[in-house]
């Protein structure tokens, strides 16, 4: 399960990241939800027994573990010394369900609050223990389409309309920019702003591209680790 929090218009992922491998970012681990009722106890003059009363107020106790690896121990340290001042406590938890074929099943807890995480670095590892307490848990639908952003190129990024399929797979469109699954060299995703020339690819055999991981520029084989596809939101 990948969990993120997010707050306006930006998201902070928690535990997992679509696009990022599960070394680097793992997801939610020991996943538990504890549900706590607000309850009143009546107590009757001379009763023998006492009456709880339901009074609503569900709030639900979320925790779960996650790990991030950095490329040094100095890194890892700082990122956990750092955490307070970079995260938000609170805003809306997305929980998203990853199907072995790759589909996205998100659920929102509203009104989430993060403490923050405990948090222990082996080597270059991060390990974070988390706590969120919310009240809601509702569901949360996509139109199918994807967003794209990160781009060097301001007119490539936004939202890519799912136009049908290509290759055995979803094929997506904005403007003269396409997002589509190739065959050739072994199969990878493409994505080009002009509409013939790929200025990232993928290798990742996976159903959509928000799965992908690994985008790099054909041309100097560097790696575009701004670049970021997300489900649309319904």
């Amino acid at each position: 399960m990948r969990i993120a929090l997010k707050v306006g218009s930006i998201i902070y992922p928690l535990a997992g990241e679509a696009g990022v491998d599960e070394r680097t970012h793992s997801s939610a681990a020991g996943f538990e939800i504890t549900g706590q009722s607000a309850v009143q106890i009546d107590a009757y003059l001379r009763g023998a027994y006492a009456k709880p009363i339901d009074r609503g107020n569900l709030l639900q106790v979320l925790s779960f573990t996650t790990t991030r690896q950095f490329t040094s121990p100095a890194l890892a340290q700082l990122w956990a010394l750092d955490y307070a001042a970079n995260f938000p406590s609170s805003g809306t938890l997305y929980l998203d369900a990853i199907s072995p074929g790759g589909v996205v099943t998100r659920r929102i807890l509203a009104d989430a609050v993060v403490d923050p995480p405990v948090r222990r670095t082996i080597g270059a590892t991060a390990l974070c223990t988390y706590q969120v307490r919310g009240s809601r848990i509702s569901a949360q639908t996509f139109t199918g389409n994807m967003v794209l952003s990160g781009h060097s190129f301001a007119s490539v990024n936004g939202v890519y309309a799912l136009t049908g399929t290509q290759s055995g797979k979803a094929f997506y469109v904005k403007d003269l920019h396409i997002i589509m699954w190739v065959t050739q060299s072994g199969g990878y995703w493409g994505l080009s702003p002009t509409g013939g020339t790929w200025s990232a690819r993928s290798a990742s055999n996976v159903a959509t591209p928000d799965l992908a991981t690994g985008w790099f520029r054909p041309d100097t084989l560097a790696a575009v680790p701004s670049l970021s596809i997300v489900p649309e939101e319904a």
